[in-house]
């Protein structure tokens, strides 16, 4: 991080499922318009005077439509400097849950007013064989440490 930068705090949120007989997955999006982007998962900024958890579920319904999941656990804050943005930033890691009956794929157009306001992002599931093609950004949580259950054998938790 550079100290004569702006911050830019923000939430990323890593949601998991466990479909009926099959393992856990990771849901993650790639934008409609180039969907040979890596995957992503769902986050944002957080807004001056909201608490990290608000901004998280917010981000989760403003990117995804999803509404409720439950939160498992903090997997950690990540501070690093984004050298084309010319920031720092400060990310707040979340793991959350959703039933496994979620549909196996989805388009949603992004509300709020951030950035990323009205573009398109199109959803999947994915399982470990499939993490390597997440954004690199990612890969420090992705891990059994950190997500065991995206590692365990489908028949266990």
């Amino acid at each position: 991080m550079t100290d004569s930068s702006p911050l830019k705090r923000k939430v990323s949120a890593f949601i998991i499922r466990k479909p009926p007989g099959s393992a856990n997955q990771l849901l993650v999006h790639t934008y409609v318009a180039d969907q040979y982007l890596p995957w992503r998962v769902p986050g944002g900024g957080i807004y001056e005077g909201e608490g990290v958890e608000q901004a998280l579920f917010r981000e989760i319904r403003e990117e995804t439509g999803l509404v409720n999941p439950l939160l498992l656990r903090k997997l950690g804050v990540d501070s690093y400097f984004k050298d084309y943005a010319k920031m720092n930033v400060e990310r707040h890691n979340f793991l959350l849950r959703v039933p496994g009956t979620m549909p196996d794929t989805w388009e949603h157009r992004v509300t709020g007013k951030g950035n990323d306001a009205g573009k398109r992002f199109l959803y999947q599931w994915i399982g470990v064989d499939d993490l390597d093609q997440v954004d690199e950004e990612y890969s420090v949580y992705i891990t059994p440490d950190n997500i065991p259950e995206l590692f365990k054998a489908s028949g266990s938790g």
